[in-house]
């Protein structure tokens, strides 16, 4: 018995001409694995950021708009310095492991 597929359903010839350089070969192979491939993809993004709500400043004054403009810049450098300082915190943390424990740890966090 001849096998032409694989077990997700791809073509085993369409693999063959997206080897040789066939770009609707390859196209193809893309959009059949395209779920599984993005499914990888999510989970090796660690730490998702949360969604933040839209906020509307229409019908506001210019100061209040100046307000929330300013409010949002020293949002964002103070989370960036909340995450700067947790990098260096886990970092020193880190740093007092051995190789052999640390790289598990780090694989685990980083890789999934």
């Amino acid at each position: 018995m001849l096998v032409e597929y694989t077990a997700d359903g791809v073509s085993l010839a369409a693999i063959g001409r997206a080897r040789t350089g066939d770009l609707a070969a390859f196209g193809e192979l893309v959009w059949i694995c395209r779920r599984r491939t993005m499914g990888t993809v999510r989970r090796l993004i660690p730490r998702k950021r949360p969604r933040r709500r839209g906020v509307f400043m229409a019908g506001l004054e210019q100061r209040e708009v100046d307000s929330a403009t300013a409010s949002a810049g020293w949002q964002a450098l103070r989370d960036e310095q909340d995450r700067a300082r947790n990098i260096d915190y886990v970092d020193s943390l880190l740093a007092h492991l051995a190789p052999s424990d640390r790289i598990p740890i780090v694989m685990r966090e980083v890789e999934g």
